[in-house]
């Protein structure tokens, strides 16, 4: 029976695409990998910030805080390389014998594993230390101790700006087992910045998810679908990019695009499970509009999409979430190009995303898109369902990638 680490497991993110996505990743490995025991370590594992100050009495002492500032005369302790010239320094730490209780935990679970598997969800930009960490860890387990390796469900965008990431996935991806990303223009990121890597492009895991799969409906999603009655609805949820909003709330963009589309479908239903998102309360109070909070699960969420006549969002997994559930989509750009990635991986079938950054110099063209989707009625609804099946078989393939190496080592 292989045990199984994943590593950054975000079922803990209050964010409806990182509990979806743990869900589904370890649905597929327990799928296609038989027999699976699956162990985890968290996404706020892997955020853990550590300082460090001089000891009066001589050396160094490590502060573990979950808190941003500075807790007093130290500074930000380098926990994970900076750089890919680093690992082998970094590693010799972690294996010494007064390695950080982190780094401990960490060498004692790769005794007991038969896989490392590290859920690249946050996607991986520029400096960013999930990353950092992520890498070094798979090329630790690799390594050192000769435990497969996997870097799966992940987008990748590499730049010019900071380019550190490059050499440490030069690094890592030349030894692990596999390497599998979410979309096609992160391949293309991938290719251009690290040419001899080898990747497979396999779909979000959350596209294994289809309407079956649904858990029993909450009583929060009972109460929200009695309100809603028969009246035609769309979803809104918005983009990590900044958006109009706070300067002038009554004038903001945002709220100019629930007016505009009430004209064309009468009712929405505005989405905010993230903190960032929650301005969204006081926009469904100005246009009369339904707010869909925290207190609802993704589950919730899917099934309310379900019977949206369309949802505009910048949120990556929303809108993979809306084509699971056959829900066309208006979508908008955000932080990285994983929507663009993600238009393309559909087959275009829900257009190019507006820009969230300018939404007043598109209003009119959204509006015109969102009278094409009503337009298009049931015909744009089984294409997107039809889309979906098959994203929802070719999900498998991450499972199936770690399965097949380790089958080879049980044979060889």
């Amino acid at each position: 029976m292989p045990t199984l680490l994943i590593i950054n497991d975000t079922t803990g993110l209050p964010n409806w695409g990182g509990q979806a996505t743990a869900a589904a990743l370890q649905q597929i490995m327990r799928d296609e990998v038989p027999d699976a025991e699956i162990k985890l370590l968290s996404h706020a594992w892997m955020n853990r910030s550590y300082w460090s100050r001089r000891n009066p009495l001589g050396g160094t002492k490590v502060i573990q805080t979950q808190k941003k500032k500075n807790p007093g005369r130290a500074k930000l302790f380098a926990f994970e390389p900076m750089v890919a010239d680093e690992f082998e320094s970094v590693a010799n730490e972690w294996m010494s014998s007064g390695a950080h209780e982190d780094a401990k935990e960490y060498i004692a679970l790769l005794s007991e594993v038969d896989a490392v598997i590290f859920n690249a969800e946050g996607a991986v930009y520029r400096t960013n230390r999930q990353a950092r960490k992520g890498l070094f860890m798979l090329w630790l387990a690799k390594t050192k101790f000769d435990v497969p390796a996997f870097f799966v469900n992940g987008s990748i965008t590499l730049t010019r700006v900071d380019p550190v990431l490059q050499g440490m996935m030069r690094k890592t991806f030349s030894v692990i087992d596999g390497v599998a990303v979410r979309e096609p223009v992160s391949y293309r990121s991938l290719k251009e910045y690290v040419p001899d890597a080898e990747a497979n492009v396999f779909p979000d895991a959350v596209f294994y998810f289809g309407q079956g799969d649904m858990e029993p409906a909450s009583k929060e999603y009972e109460a929200l679908r009695s309100r809603l009655g028969d009246t035609p609805y769309f979803c809104l949820s918005p983009s990590m990019l900044p958006m109009d909003y706070s300067r002038g709330p009554s004038e903001s963009a945002v709220l100019k695009v629930v007016q505009e589309l009430k004209r064309v479908v009468p009712q929405a239903v505005l989405m905010a499970k993230d903190r960032m998102d929650q301005f969204l309360e006081d926009i469904a109070e100005r246009t009369d509009s339904i707010y869909f909070g925290p207190e609802y699960g993704y589950w919730d969420q899917m099934r309310t999409l379900e019977g949206a006549s369309f949802m505009i969002s910048g949120r990556y997994h929303h809108n993979i979430h809306a084509v699971v559930m056959g829900c066309p989509c208006i979508p908008l750009t955000t932080t990285s190009h994983k929507i663009e990635g993600l238009c393309e991986m559909v087959d275009n079938e829900i257009g190019p995303p507006f820009d969230a950054t300018d939404l007043k110099y598109h209003l009119g063209e959204i509006a015109d898109r969102a009278r094409g989707i009503v337009e298009a009625g049931e015909a744009k609804r089984h294409r997107l369902l039809v889309v979906a099946e098959h994203l929802q078989d070719e999900a498998r393939g991450t499972g199936r990638m770690v399965h097949g190496v380790l089958a080879a080592e049980a044979v060889a």
